[in-house]
């Protein structure tokens, strides 16, 4: 039996002025389609030789955090909607909470699994548990009687969280498989990577700048001031970072909390923590979105070690343009 394909709205293309009319209407080839995030990660995963049960399992965390992702984002046109906005983040956590308890019950026990998988699967879990934490026992806990732009701020804002910290985690488990990955091969956010960027430097710069002044000479108060600054940063551009950074991070804090509580030597620590944010400036100025983007010169102004980084004017407006050309 011949089945007969009607052509789509989409795929008719009106006839020529040459043609004076009498051509009637005439197919044409569509435009090629981009490949789908599923499609990308099918790809990815067909060309790796894990064991079945750990594919599987991968797989698995794939397809919710692609689900969540694409709840994210049907919800980007009705933020301004409060209650009903606040009803789908809530099934959002709990299902995140669903995937976390999948990875850390489950995937995590896979025999075969390797030290890498592991590393970054304990790494996704920590950071997706810890903003999941932030966003909706912290970030949005609205008292009713707000107005209403402010309501709709925070939304916003937990919004744009979530869904950073899940097309990271995207990104940093397709790297396991395919470690030659270019996050904007399965993401074009490049606007608002430099913006993160920029803003990253800029504040591990600023703390660098406290524990160097902090490590000259101990200070009861330039200590605050460091312990003010990094909890500003977790609560800020921390979520910015690689997700493997962020345990590191948390755990050379814990050793500077001990030293204030008179457990540890603070100027070891101290300097521990100030090699590593050096290290981890280095690190962030690497990124592809900075080195080739980025002038020379913001680099060479964040390597002088004597000045804080107060960005001048021509250098917003640069850093601006930059950002509206990404």
């Amino acid at each position: 039996m011949q089945v007969t394909v009607e052509p789509k709205l989409n795929d008719i293309a009106p006839p020529s002025i040459n043609d004076g009319g009498q051509a009637g209407l005439r197919l044409v080839n569509p435009a090629p389609k981009q490949p789908t995030l599923e499609s990308q990660i099918d790809l990815i995963l067909g060309n790796t030789d894990y064991l079945l049960p750990i594919l599987k399992a991968v797989r698995q965390i794939f397809n919710d955090l692609v689900r969540l992702l694409d709840c994210l984002r049907l919800m980007e046109g009705n933020l301004h909607q409060v209650s009903e906005t606040l009803a789908l983040l809530e099934i959002v956590q709990a299902d995140t909470l669903s995937l976390l308890d999948f990875t850390e019950k489950e995937a995590l026990q896979t025999d075969g699994i390797s030290e890498r998988l592991y590393e970054v699967l304990d790494g996704m879990s920590f950071a997706l548990r810890h903003e999941v934490r932030r966003v909706f026992e912290e970030d949005l806990q609205l008292s009713g009687e707000e107005p209403h732009e402010i309501a709709q701020a925070k939304i916003t804002d937990a919004h744009r969280i979530l869904t950073n910290c899940l097309q990271q985690s995207i990104i940093t488990l397709a790297q396991v498989f395919d470690p030659r990955l270019d996050g904007r091969q399965l993401f074009d956010n490049s606007k608002a990577r430099l913006k993160q960027s920029l803003l990253l430097c800029k504040d591990l710069w600023t703390m660098i700048n406290l524990v160097r002044r902090a490590e000259r000479g101990f200070d009861r108060n330039l200590i605050n001031r460091v312990m003010e600054r990094v909890q500003a940063f977790r609560n800020g551009s921390m979520h910015y970072l690689m997700y493997r950074d962020w345990g590191h991070f948390e755990r050379i804090v814990e050793q500077l909390e001990a030293s204030l509580r008179g457990e540890l030597d603070s100027g070891p620590v101290l300097h521990q923590f100030l090699c590593y944010l050096e290290t981890l400036l280095g690190q962030v100025k690497l990124r592809a979105v900075l080195a080739e983007m980025m002038p020379d010169f913001f680099c060479n102004q964040i390597g002088n070690k004597e000045t804080e980084l107060d960005w001048t004017t021509d250098e917003l407006r640069l850093a601006y343009e930059l950002y509206m050309a990404g």
